[in-house]
């Protein structure tokens, strides 16, 4: 009873009396965001015979229209005001979907869109919080961020292997307008409106020994929309169980490359990725093991700490096993399950433009989950 628990703890008189932060205790920013999406769609399906092949055709075109406010603390010659920024936005996002069996096993698709992709709330929210001890990297969000809109051709092929099983491959290409992504600039801390004496001591210390708010350079992190980006690619897939092996046996895999090494770059996208499953399931048990891997990418473009060098996310692999048992413990049907995560205890590291200098280095470690789940 959620009232009563705020009458028991005087959570009234603790909420009024709470000094509003920028930032919450996760590092989030503050604010609030209003979004009021309208949307119609036309959907259109037919066959169309051509010889011997039938094309199955499904067509429609989305209206949508959004309506966005977003509030949040900006600290003004040291005084926090609420800045609201309102945008709206609208589009027409067309489809078309074709596909045709070329034998019964081979199946052809080709299709063409425009989707619109809305920014990360947490990006919009103007909020500015400092990422180190020593205050020389921050990061702010963008009120301003516009959705970006991309244009996608794709053509694929899928040949069925029987049951579940098929083989795929599809080329694409993507044209990208206005992509979000996280740009680095320099200003003096005594431009960003920040009350100095809001730093922590070790913060001032840092800033002082750079020479004092009025000199003392900062590094702000801030996303934006940038111009057209290219992206054209291939993708490989291979779904197969393997029940003439032993029933219930099977595994899943998938390759993609990005060909365009210079906008993928742009994109921040890793140009290789494979993700590969294998799994055993019947009526009592059933275990899976995955491992998912990137190719090194930009994670933030250049300058970086006022030098023409990016940061760059290396190239990472990751194991994830999970296990089921259906069992009946104590007269109680239930399942007795178990999950672990990046088994091999690969840690995430960012380079600063070379591979021997390291930004960031992130051991997260294995996790393990056991648990037990049952209906009373």
């Amino acid at each position: 009873d959620l009232n009563k628990l705020k009458a028991a703890t005087n959570y009234a008189a603790f909420n009024t009396g709470a000094p509003f932060t920028n930032n919450s205790a996760l590092g989030t920013p503050s604010g609030a965001i209003n979004e009021k999406n309208k949307g119609v769609y036309i959907e259109y399906n037919t066959q169309i015979p051509v010889g011997d092949l039938v094309f199955k055709v499904n067509a429609g075109v989305r209206r949508a229209v959004t309506d966005q406010t977003v509030t949040g603390p900006v600290t003004i010659n040291g005084v926090r005001q609420f800045v609201t920024m309102e945008t709206n936005y609208s589009a027409n996002l067309p489809s078309l979907n074709v596909t045709t069996m070329l034998t019964d096993k081979l199946q052809l698709r080709a299709a063409a869109s425009k989707t619109l992709t809305r920014a990360n709330p947490n990006n919009l929210l103007p909020g500015l919080s400092f990422s180190d001890p020593s205050a020389q990297t921050a990061s702010a969000g963008n009120p301003s961020l516009q959705p970006y809109y991309s244009e996608n051709l794709d053509f694929g092929a899928e040949y069925y292997t029987g049951g579940l099983g098929y083989v795929s491959v599809a080329v694409f290409k993507k044209t990208v307008t206005g992509y979000t992504v996280v740009q680095q600039s320099t200003r003096k801390f005594s431009d960003l409106g920040i009350d100095f004496a809001s730093l922590t001591a070790q913060q001032q210390q840092a800033i002082n020994d750079r020479g004092g708010p009025a000199t003392a350079d900062v590094f702000v992190n801030q996303p934006v929309n940038v111009n057209t980006i290219n992206l054209t690619g291939i993708e490989l897939g291979w779904v197969q169980p393997l029940d003439f092996i032993v029933d219930g046996l099977g595994f899943s895999a998938n390759y993609t490359h990005l060909d365009d090494e210079n906008d993928g770059a742009s994109a921040q996208l890793s140009p290789q990725t494979v993700n590969a499953t294998a799994y055993y399931e019947n009526d009592l048990f059933s275990v899976r093991a995955s491992y998912v891997w990137f190719d090194e990418r930009i994670a933030a473009g250049a300058p970086q700490n006022g030098l023409m060098l990016p940061l760059i996310a290396t190239d990472r692999g990751q194991v994830d096993l999970s296990a089921s048992y259906n069992a009946n413990w104590f007269g109680q049907k239930g399942q007795l399950t178990f999950e672990a995560t990046n088994i091999t205890n690969e840690p995430f590291r960012t380079n600063f433009g070379y591979a021997n200098a390291a930004y960031s280095h992130f051991n997260p470690g294995a996790t393990y989950h056991f648990g037990w789940r049952s209906k009373f």
